[in-house]
């Protein structure tokens, strides 16, 4: 009887690590596709090469990691020529969309810059630009609509920028000695404040044809 409770308690050890094992959100995949996983910290010592570290035991170059995600936020590698960096994914499904976020200090505030990037059917990430997304969407035409807008949008954005620049500058140049063409510098300014219009509805056009294109 007590062997037989002994064994019982074994076996209920075993199957409780086996599911918490299999329900650790937090890996690193490698080079050789091989999945690592559980709860792990990342170091950049200054006097070595950035590496992960599971436990006391288990250190993990991050020359040698593909992808990692800790909390369900997952990044993977990204390559293009010498350039190696790791992105942010944002949307998974057959087309995933990656984003970098860049931030330039500015006087007060730092300004956000972000780039987007994606991956069709677990495939090389590329840059998501138009060319690249309308062959990736090529067989979607409900994607391509949302994508031909958020192109369009894009040249309205930066067309108005490009004229309220231009009114600034023509404003500059006409002005002389005790004479200001406010008015111009107003309105150049206020074109170019007015762009910002089309940014907003442009930016959710780019993940409406990716999630279309997920969810057909």
């Amino acid at each position: 009887m007590k062997s037989t409770i002994i064994l019982f308690l074994f076996v209920l050890i075993f199957s409780s690590s086996d599911m918490l094992a299999q329900t650790d959100t937090n890996f690193v995949l490698l080079e050789n596709g091989e999945k690592v996983y559980g709860n792990y910290q990342f170091f950049r010592p200054s006097d070595r090469p950035a590496f992960f570290m599971f436990g006391d035991s288990l250190n993990i170059p991050l020359s040698k990691v593909n992808a990692y995600q800790i909390n369900n936020d997952y990044f993977a590698r990204y390559r293009e020529g010498m350039v190696s960096k790791f992105l942010y994914r944002t949307i998974t499904g057959k087309i995933d969309l990656f984003e970098e976020n860049l931030y330039i200090p500015g006087r007060n505030v730092a300004i956000k810059y972000t780039y987007e990037y994606f991956s069709k059917d677990n495939g090389n990430i590329i840059e998501a630009n138009y060319e690249n997304l309308s062959k990736a969407l090529a067989d979607n035409m409900e994607s391509l609509g949302h994508l031909k807008k958020y192109n369009t949008l894009g040249y309205v954005q930066w067309g108005m920028v490009g004229a309220g620049a231009a009114i600034i500058v023509t404003g500059l140049a006409t002005s002389g000695k005790g004479k200001s063409n406010m008015g111009m510098l107003i309105g150049g300014a206020v074109v170019a404040a007015l762009s910002y219009i089309p940014y907003l509805i442009r930016e959710p056009e780019l993940r409406n044809a990716i999630n279309c294109y997920n969810n057909k």
